[in-house]
């Protein structure tokens, strides 16, 4: 059955489409301009690191032949705690740079 085109007294919002080829374009450049800034972002980086000044290394602060070897892990989850206690004591008093803040 054909029915009378023209106004369906639609009192709502109006609304509009979008191509699929224009949503395609726009998909597009935005996945250009993602791109444009990764590489910006990822140039700055390589900029930045290679103008920072290296920290000078430095000698262990311990002898740790005087400390010995740190703790070894049976595996066992009741022993986890203590055992993860004093591999960071071990680490801290080894070199300062890995202790924890």
């Amino acid at each position: 059955m054909v029915q009378k085109t023209g106004s369906l007294d639609y009192d709502g919002e109006t609304f509009s489409f979008v191509l699929m080829e224009d949503q395609m374009m726009q998909m597009r450049a935005a996945m250009e301009n993602m791109q444009t800034r990764l590489v910006q972002a990822e140039t700055a980086l390589v900029e930045a690191r290679a103008t920072a000044t290296p920290t000078p290394k430095t000698a262990s602060l311990v002898d740790t032949r005087s400390i010995g070897k740190a703790p070894n892990f049976s595996g066992d989850h009741k022993e986890w705690h203590d055992w993860s206690f004093q591999l960071t004591a071990y680490m801290g008093s080894a070199n300062a740079r890995t202790s924890l803040r």
